[in-house]
């Protein structure tokens, strides 16, 4: 490997270890945003700009959703479980 393939390559490197670092906090900041200012992330994906900040943002956006969507999931169950235990109480089918 010469020179110059090496630099290439220590470049590269460096350019996607920035990247996956943007990226993260992108991320990181899009489930805040989502969480605060749900409106205001709609706004921003309707015109998305193609990079690895612009991609985490939503992506933190998104999985703040799931993470809800997850949460409600779960209280639905719990008030499913708590209604059958209820209605065994009081000799209901």
């Amino acid at each position: 490997m010469n020179i110059w393939q090496s630099m290439l390559k220590t470049l590269f490197k460096l350019y996607k270890m920035n990247s996956e670092k943007q990226y993260i906090q992108a991320f990181n900041k899009g489930y805040i945003l989502a969480e605060h200012e749900p409106y205001l992330v709609i706004a921003l994906s309707l015109n998305p700009i193609p990079n690895y900040y612009f991609e985490g943002l939503l992506a933190g956006s998104q999985q703040f959703r799931f993470d809800m969507e997850k949460e409600q999931l779960c209280d639905i169950e719990k008030l499913r479980n708590l209604s059958q235990s209820n209605n065994k109480e009081l000799g209901r089918k």
